[in-house]
């Protein structure tokens, strides 16, 4: 495999941050379109079967609220004492 040799800095391309010119270009196109046909859409909306309202939001919601994973938890990890802690926390606005 040719390529830079082990050490060496990398030279030219994008600086580390720099954010993609193309997709926040269409990320605003988009924001423009939909906001432009935010009427039109509602109106479309009211027309839609409940079940296909509902498909609809849980697709449009994934691109404003983060979708949630799963966490693997050892408790084996943890002391008694933080383990204690933990179920308090969980615990408090439950009581």
């Amino acid at each position: 495999m040719v390529g830079r040799k082990k050490g060496t800095p990398k030279t030219g391309g994008r600086v580390k941050g720099t954010k993609n010119k193309t997709t926040t270009t269409q990320k605003q196109w988009i924001e423009g379109f939909l906001t432009r046909k935010q009427p039109e859409m509602e109106k479309e909306w009211d027309k839609l079967e409940p079940k296909d309202k509902w498909q609809m939001f849980e697709k449009l919601t994934g691109y404003i609220v983060p979708k949630m994973t799963s966490a693997q938890i050892d408790p084996s990890q943890f002391t008694d004492e933080q383990l204690d802690e933990l179920i308090n926390r969980i615990t408090k606005d439950v009581k």
